[in-house]
């Protein structure tokens, strides 16, 4: 397993508090995918093989190795010293020669887009969505929404309510991937703040499933793929550099991306691993 990349396909995209977001470029390229697999695990390697199709490969690919590399330097270790488990609900956590390393992370991925998100404390979650046309959209929102979300949602125009829904969602992705909670939660029985349904970027979510827990979102807005796209930054293993990101302009707005991160700040090294990423 190599110790450094050549050509970093990720980059700062955004620093929230401790937390630190990352831009993956989930790019056809061979040179690039041939990097990515290199920094795989056998059991990775193997997984990587198994999707039939190249879009679902090559974003695991990408993904992975530039989560690998990004906690070994975050960690100072070798790529090959990390190992990732997972918790009761399925969250994953990292080890470092078999032992749980103090620090939190959270992948998410949509079309040629990719986030990591690291905090050294507490927990973290982050999700990033393409938008586009969704059939039976009525039925998704009668099945993720709740009723107070539900009732704002019913009275807008079919782009606003498009819109709309793909920022409820995305928040309540981030908050689910942040509690660690995965399928187990109903999505419906989350309701997003209302600050943020009335358009705030920021808002505090208290967690009922984790008493005294409160999670500090954020809606990092939209960003039209092309800007994305555009966006080439340098990293180095000791120093992130963050730059300043342009402002969001939609040029069209069905072909955006909605990020939103979901960050607490407690300490986890006081927290077995076992229950690390998840509700007791």
């Amino acid at each position: 397993m190599p110790s450094v990349v050549a050509d970093p396909w990720w980059a700062p995209y955004r620093r929230y508090g401790e937390a630190v977001v990352m831009h993956v470029e989930i790019a056809a390229d061979e040179s690039t995918e041939r990097e990515a697999v290199a920094w795989l695990d056998e059991a990775e390697r193997s997984r990587w093989m198994g999707y039939p199709y190249p879009g679902p490969r090559r974003r695991f690919g990408l993904c992975r190795s530039a989560l690998r590399a990004i906690l070994a330097a975050q960690l100072g270790c070798r790529g090959d010293e990390i190992a990732f488990g997972e918790g009761d609900r399925g969250k994953p956590f990292v080890l470092v020669r078999g032992r749980p390393a103090p620090i939190s992370f959270n992948v998410s991925h949509s079309g040629r887009h990719g986030l990591i998100a690291i905090a050294p404390a507490g927990r973290v979650g982050v999700d990033i969505e393409e938008r586009s046309d969704r059939p039976y959209l009525d039925t998704v929102i009668e099945a993720v929404l709740s009723r107070e979300e539900r009732s704002e949602i019913e009275v807008l125009s079919e782009d606003l309510r498009l819109y709309s829904f793909y920022r409820l969602w995305t928040i309540k992705e981030a908050i689910i991937k942040a509690i660690g909670a995965g399928h187990s939660l109903d999505v419906s029985s989350i309701t997003v703040p209302a600050s943020m349904r009335q358009g705030s970027r920021t808002a505090i979510y208290q967690s009922r499933s984790l008493p005294g827990i409160s999670l500090n979102l954020e809606d990092m807005g939209k960003r039209t793929l092309q800007q994305l796209s555009r966006m080439r930054y340098r990293i180095d293993s000791q120093q992130l550099s963050f730059p300043d990101t342009p402002n969001p302009h939609v040029v069209d707005n069905r072909r955006t991306v909605r990020i939103v991160t979901a960050h607490s700040s407690g300490d986890i090294r006081r927290t077995p691993a076992s229950h690390l990423w998840g509700p007791d």
